[in-house]
This record gives structure tokens, sequence and C-alpha cells, in this order.
């Protein structure tokens, strides 16, 4: 481990050398408009509780005494993204931002130059599976982290030293008091890790997932860096265009023509059967849930109801683009059945941008009256809005633990199926919606084809056979009938909070308080 610790340190001295370091260290800008970087960093800074509370920590064998130091550290960690809205109202960065709930969600989801985060979000669950919750390898891609934020604190303590003389206003997230906790090791490690002798395959190991963790946080600095030149330096900010498009999808793939042959229909596996009984008895049973009652016979106008429930299922629904694009996708395809794979994952990956037009039509951000720091609050902290971010943890970890093409159609199989009878409910709605003039509204009205160019009507159809003739060991089988109930499991919970939201209107600013329709 000491082999690592020295690499560490090397890396460590290299990015103290970063552009972006140095723009921190320079007089180049007012220091009231120093720290209006921030903006970049949103991503990061409100994922990191997530990586601290639901993936770097240690479910199992907590008390095992590698793992319960980093369980400790996580547990110091996961508070830093409330500090960062802290000192968000303290710099006034919704004052300078201007942004609304849409502003802010496109900003999250959809940017441009923000697309470098949702990728690095993927890739740090993707370092704890391959880790596969070894202590050690942990470590080594924990204490890289911790040592790359420490490098970041270190130079930014000083001009939000000479801002707070300025303003008078005590900065804990950028100043001196997160910088006492950013110590740039793992917190209680000090004597344990660094003494333990790996064998060489495990040190290589350890090796390269810390090299992949520095390798993100310079990626990390550089969009630090494009943000600050970009839009700090010209007193500038960025906004959602008019028309929000998708973002760049993976270059078309065309299915294998084995795929779409007109052969006879294939026969299905026995553990496909199986698990299609499976499939339809959790669809069977989440048809009755109360939410979907109410959507059909609460006496509630079509548009209010979209409205009242529409901000629970955001992270959902724009998060569902990252899931396929990054983590169904294979980058090398080998075989039709990835390649299969890679095609319905990048027309998936499509859809999520069309519920941005859906919400302007909404006037959902006349109807909630968010700002930038209140969409976050709500889509960070939220009780309701932590099982949803959870749940999506949790569909990442079951895509990258499973390469294997059969089992990710099963999973991809059982989210587009979990999402049936909610379209159901919602393009009866959408539709009663255009037919008082409000739309159109193609993601609710499921029209989600026109994001992207519509496949042979049996594509999918095509994929499904296939993939449903493919014979499954019973580790496999197990492995993707849990997956299965992982998803539908998560879609009842969501469901039920979903209930809540709109019987309560609860997120909504109330009528007599919005601007008029």
């Amino acid at each position: 481990m000491k082999t690592f610790m020295q690499y560490k340190d090397r890396r460590a001295a290299d990015l103290d050398h970063h552009p972006f370091v140095q723009w921190l260290d320079a007089d180049n800008v007012d220091i009231t408009q120093k720290l209006m970087f921030a903006p970049i960093m949103t991503i990061f800074v409100m994922n990191f509780r997530d990586m601290n509370l639901w993936v770097l920590r240690f479910d199992e064998q907590p008390d095992e005494h590698f793992r319960s130091i980093i369980n400790d550290n996580t547990k110091e960690d996961e508070t830093h993204s409330r500090l960062f809205l802290e000192d968000w109202d303290k710099l006034e960065l919704d004052a300078h931002l201007g942004w609304s709930a849409l502003d802010t969600l496109w900003w999250l989801f959809a940017s441009p130059q923000t697309e470098c985060f949702r990728r690095f979000g993927v890739e740090f669950i993707r370092l704890n599976v391959d880790d596969r919750g070894d202590p050690m390898l942990r470590f080594c891609h924990s204490e890289a982290g911790e040592i790359c934020g420490h490098v970041f604190f270190r130079h930014v303590v000083g001009p939000t030293a000479r801002l707070g003389e300025v303003t008078g206003q005590h900065y804990r997230y950028f100043g001196h008091y997160h910088l006492d906790r950013e110590l740039g090791h793992v917190i209680g490690s000090e004597g344990e890790f660094e003494t333990q002798v790996l064998e060489p395959d495990h040190r290589a190991r350890g090796m390269a997932l810390g090299e992949r963790m520095f390798d993100i946080f310079f990626e990390i600095f550089d969009a630090f860096d494009g943000y600050a030149r970009t839009h700090v330096e010209a007193g500038s900010v960025p906004r959602a265009p008019t028309t929000i498009d998708p973002l760049p999808r993976r270059p078309p793939q065309p299915l294998p023509e084995a795929l779409l042959s007109r052969q006879p229909r294939p026969s299905s596996s026995i553990a496909a059967r199986h698990l299609a009984k499976v499939l339809q008895r959790r669809k069977q049973a989440v048809v009755t849930h109360p939410f979907y009652t109410w959507l059909r016979e609460a006496q509630v106008p079509a548009v209010d109801k979209l409205r009242r429930f529409l901000p629970m299922w955001v992270m959902d629904i724009l998060g569902y683009r990252d899931l396929n694009h990054y983590v169904m996708h294979y980058p090398e395809p080998t075989d039709d059945l990835q390649r299969a794979i890679n095609a319905w994952a990048a027309d998936l990956a499509t859809h999520s941008t069309l519920l941005f037009s859906d919400w302007r039509a909404l006037g959902m951000d006349e109807a909630l009256g968010w700002g930038a720091r209140q969409t976050l609050e709500f889509c960070f902290f939220d009780p309701s809005m932590d099982i949803h971010r959870r749940n999506i943890v949790k569909f990442i970890r079951l895509g990258l633990r499973h390469p294997d093409p059969t089992l990710r159609f099963w999973l991809m199989h059982a989210l587009e199926a979990s999402g049936e009878v909610f379209f159901i409910h919602t393009r009866e709605l959408a539709l009663a919606a255009e037919a008082q003039g409000v739309g159109p509204l193609d993601y609710l009205g499921d029209r989600h084809n026109g994001a992207h160019t519509e496949p042979e009507r049996d594509t999918l159809a095509a994929i499904r056979d296939h993939f449903w003739a493919q014979p499954l060991s019973p580790e496999q089988t197990a492995a993707a009938e849990t997956m299965i109930h992982v998803v539908f499991d998560s879609l009842e919970e969501q469901l039920t909070l979903s209930l809540e939201a709109a019987q309560s209107s609860r997120l909504l600013r109330p009528p007599t308080d919005r601007p008029a329709d």
C-alpha cells in the first residue's frame, strides 16, 4: 500500500498545478465574483451525498475494521452537500443566475456543459462495482478522491476568506470550516491502510482504481476551469434554450440482420417463460395501486393532476437517459446481442428531453414558483426524492454488475414494462389537457418516437423474441428475477410517494399566488 500512497502524492502534486488551481490563485476577477464558478460544481457536489449514502458505504459486514473506517468517513462526507447549499444562499446565486426550475433541471440533466458530470456520476458507481467490496481497493479510489478534494479546498479558502472580509459572511463549504474536515485522506485511516501489504495483482488493481479516480478529477478541474473562463470572467450565466434538443446520442448502430430477418419466431427458453410470468404478475399487481385509481377517478382537472405529481418523477425521467447512455451501452460491442442492446438503448436515451416541452406547456415553473435553490433542495433533500435517487443508484449498479447482454435485456425490459401502466394513465390525461388547449404533451402523451427515427414496427418485438430465445443458467435466471423485483418494488414506492404528493398538492404554490395561466 505504501507504493500506492507514493503514487497518490505524485498525482496530487500534478493536480496542484492544474490551470484551474492557477485561476483560483490569480488576481483575475473582482473578489465578489470569484466564487461564481459554483454552479458548475452543482451536480458533482449534490451527487456526493448519494455516493456516500448508497455507494461507498458498506452494508455488509460494516463492523469489520477496515470497512468501518471507510463507513465513518462517508458519514462525515455526506454532510457536505448541505454546506454547499448554505453557501449558495450566502453567495446569492439565485439572484445571480435568475434560473427557474426548468433552467435548473436543464443544467442538471441536459446542458452540454454539464455532460461530463453525468458521466462521472456513473463512473463513481462503476469504481465501487469494480472494487467488488474489497475495503483495500475501495480505500485506494476513496483516498485518491480525498486528496483531490483537499487540493481544491486548499486553494479556494484564500479567495473565500477575502470575500468574507468584503461581505461579512462566513462561507462554510468553500472556507476553512470545510478544509479543516477535508484532510486529504480517509478520516481515521492514518497508520491503518498504508501498513497493509498487498500481493502484486491486488496492488495493481488498487493502483488502477486510484488512477481512474485521479483521471476523473483532472477532468472535473478542466470543467471548472472552462466555466470560470467562459462565464465568470465574461460575467455571463448559462440558461436553458427555448427548445431543448436531446443530447448527442451514440453513433447509430443498425440492428443485426439476424434479429430482423423474417424467420419464424424463435421458441422462448424455459427461463424466459418463467421470467415473463414473474414480470406479468408484477405488472398485474401494480395496476391496482391507489395512485392509478386517483389518476382515473379524482375530481381534479387533467392539467392539475399532471402538475401535482410531475415533479416527483423528474429525477427518474430525466435520469433515464444517463442509465441507457452510460450503463446499458457497450462501448465496443462484440456480438449481435450487444449491438441489439446498443440500438435499443440509443433510442431510449433520446426520450427524456421531451419532458422539457411538457414542463413548459403545463406551466410548471409558474405552478411551482421555484428558483434554482429551491429546485436543488427538492431534488436532493426532499425525503421522498431520496427514495427515487436511491432506486436509480440500484438500477445503475444492477446494469454495471451484469454486463451479460441477456441480463441487461431483462433489466431494460423490466424498466420499460414498469412504465406501461403509468403511460396508459398519463396518455389519457395528456389527451384531455390537449383538448383544453394545453400542449402538446408528447412525453406524457407517450409519443416518444418523435425524439428519434422510428424503427420498423416489429423491431422491438424482434429484439424481445431474440432475447427470449436465449438460454439462462439458474444463477442468471435468479439474477434476472431479482432485477424484475427491484424495478417493481421501486415503482411501488414511487407510486405511493406520488399519491401523497398528488392528494396533498404540497409541491404547488396556492393558485392565488400563481401568475395567471
